[in-house]
């Protein structure tokens, strides 16, 4: 059911165009709307902070972190835009830290802006070497949410859609392969610092000859909608992935949709 009590197929705020995917396209995040990643930041992160300042033990397993820092950890990930940002979150988790938002993480990080390169030097690091060392262990560190690799298998217009993730394409497609799933290679698109989700879109719509009207967009990082607004496409915040009741109030006044996983299935049978 959507938000006003209808049921349909309808998921646009802004305008209630129904979703076609002969005729629409669909940008879709990676992290956090198609695979569950989680636990393999955690322990990546966890990792690279031992390494960087901490007692040098690396974990396999999110098991070996106490209950108290995974709760936390899972509270803070929504406020986490980039990779190095996980073992910001570890630091802060170290310092006793407890941002309360998104402007407090900001803040936080802030202050130690010069350690953003070297943070994400040993989160990669760190997740290599779990990819490389430990892959049945990685991929099971990556699930994908209930259903979606069957989506992605029976999704009936491969063409007229993307990926765009700041999660390198490299592991995107060692997680896609290991579960049978071969998507074409420009379906996947790789967001940089220099080279947001917003560019990308753009150079989508260009390259398609794709009206805003057409694209629908869908993230679980609210800062990312917010971003491409001004291209005037559909935007709709995966409320199944890292995002807040808060987050997802403001999603609402900005005039972005709260997407259900069950409203996202239906698009399957379309």
């Amino acid at each position: 059911m959507d938000d006003d009590g209808t049921v349909g197929k309808t998921i646009s705020a802004r305008s209630r165009v129904a979703f076609d995917p002969a005729r629409d396209f669909l940008a879709l995040d990676f992290d956090g709307v198609i695979v569950d990643s989680i636990t393999e930041c955690l322990v990546a992160s966890a990792n690279a902070w031992s390494g960087s300042g901490g007692d040098g033990n690396r974990v396999l397993s999110p098991d070996a972190i106490s209950a108290v820092k995974r709760r936390e950890f899972r509270r803070l990930r929504c406020f986490a835009r980039y990779s190095e940002d996980f073992v910001y979150i570890q630091q802060a988790l170290a310092e006793g830290r407890r941002p309360a938002d998104q402007a407090d993480f900001d803040a936080f990080t802030e202050q130690y802006r010069q350690r953003r390169d070297e943070y994400r030097e040993r989160f990669y690091r760190e997740r290599d070497y779990l990819m490389n060392s430990y892959r049945k262990r990685w991929l099971e560190l990556n699930p994908f949410y209930p259903g979606m690799a069957d989506w992605l298998r029976h999704y009936p217009c491969l063409g007229r859609l993307a990926i765009i993730s700041t999660k390198q394409a490299r592991y995107i497609r060692q997680i896609l392969t290991a579960s049978g799933i071969d998507l074409p290679a420009e379906t996947i698109n790789e967001a940089t610092f220099r080279l947001g989700k917003t560019v990308i879109i753009e150079a989508l719509m260009q390259r398609r000859q794709l009206a805003c009207g057409q694209v629908y967009f869908i993230d679980d990082q609210l800062d990312n909608l917010v971003a491409a607004r001004p291209t005037g496409v559909h935007l709709l915040l995966a409320g199944w992935g890292y995002n807040n009741r808060a987050q997802q109030r403001l999603a609402r006044q900005l005039g972005a949709r709260v997407l259900s996983m069950a409203q996202f299935r239906a698009l399957a049978a379309m």
